[in-house]
């Protein structure tokens, strides 16, 4: 949720192996999304990715709150080679938690 005139600073992800997708569920007019160089409008029940590396920000210059669903998705557009790394780099991320998780915590 994005309060009534809020404006989310540029920001960038660490990666392009992630898409960020944004599903617009209730979205008052003067709603808006940038993505690099091109503004979008919100379009409620519409959804679009957007991969982590680009420089992104969203603007709510309504009187009302701004919903949009939000979650992460593998990016398809890697190449296989660039699959492999991701699967090797999150299993070793994993290995690294276990081997470093207190005694006696779950989770």
């Amino acid at each position: 949720m994005l309060a009534p005139k809020t404006r989310i600073p540029a920001h960038t992800g660490v990666t392009n192996t992630r898409l960020i997708v944004h599903m617009a569920l209730v979205v008052p007019p003067s709603c808006g999304f940038r993505v690099g160089a091109e503004t979008r409008e919100w379009r409620e029940g519409r959804a679009w990715g957007v991969r982590r590396h680009l420089r992104a920000r969203g603007m709510n210059e309504s009187d009302e709150p701004r919903i949009v669903l939000i979650f992460e998705s593998g990016n398809s557009f890697l190449a296989p080679a660039e699959r492999d790394m991701v699967g090797v780099l999150t299993a070793g991320v994993h290995e690294y938690g276990e081997a470093n998780r207190p005694s006696g915590r779950e989770g």
